[in-house]
């Protein structure tokens, strides 16, 4: 059996006027620290449920804007899909090998 969560980190608007991306005067970041302590905390939950973890795949979003100066955009990567496959006791790191 599979599980599969999706996490995510809060995207912040910054105001930087040195490093504008946008016309309305503002940046947008993501915290990559922030993303990686939540795939942890997803990840150990799931194996103190007996999950193992699979994949972790990143989600990147794309936003543009378009003023009279033109256009400009970014991608953040401020997601992932973890999933995980249901292992039995046996199968565990550290657990006594099955008997037949």
């Amino acid at each position: 059996m599979y599980k599969t969560v999706v996490v995510s980190a809060e995207v912040r608007k910054v105001s930087r006027p040195s490093t504008v991306l946008f016309a309305s005067g503002y940046d947008l970041f993501c915290d990559p620290e922030e993303l990686g302590r939540e795939i942890e905390r997803v990840a150990n939950a799931l194996y103190s449920d007996g999950y193992e973890v699979v994949s972790i795949m990143p989600m990147s979003r794309s936003i543009y804007e378009t003023s009279g100066q033109g256009m400009g955009g970014v991608s953040l990567t401020g997601a992932a899909v973890i999933t995980a496959k249901k292992i039995s006791e046996p199968d565990l790191p550290g657990a006594p090998p099955r008997v037949q």
